[in-house]
């Protein structure tokens, strides 16, 4: 028995020592879940003109996804789906079957997510926040 219990010590700490890089710390995963509010866009695009745009997003663990966006005045228009994040890769498809726009390469330090679109186009900053009751509960 005792001996037994040696071996499998022994093996474990073999694989810790294993699983240690050469002093590198261990590459984090991506974690975007949680709630999120747009703070700013910046586009290559002519222009998106003066239009006031409002937009929060919820990634679940489960991989779903609520997103809350107003242009304008007026009420917010709420869209659900799901999202598949691989390595630093974001995309993602709205419940009647249609994928997102653009597959974005995501960027978090601290509680601020950067999603740049493929190529570069556009790199929206979002600040880790808690959606307001009254913009879920003011939606078309």
């Amino acid at each position: 028995m005792m001996i037994k219990r040696l071996i499998i010590l022994a093996v474990a700490a073999l694989a810790l020592v294993g699983c240690k890089g050469h002093g590198d710390d261990p590459v984090k995963a991506l974690d975007v879940t949680g709630e999120w509010e747009l703070t700013s866009i910046v586009t290559r695009s002519a222009s998106i003109g003066g239009t006031p745009i409002a937009v929060y997003i919820n990634f679940t663990a489960e991989k779903t996804f609520d997103l809350y966006q107003k242009i304008g005045e007026g009420r917010y228009t709420h869209f659900k789906g799901t999202y598949q994040l691989s390595g630093e890769s974001l995309s993602g498809t709205y419940d009647n079957g249609k994928t997102w726009g653009s597959v974005y390469t995501v960027a978090i330090e601290g509680d601020q997510m950067t999603l740049t679109t493929t190529g570069g186009t556009e790199a929206d900053t979002y600040r880790k926040t808690t959606i307001p009751q009254s913009v879920k509960e003011n939606v078309y």
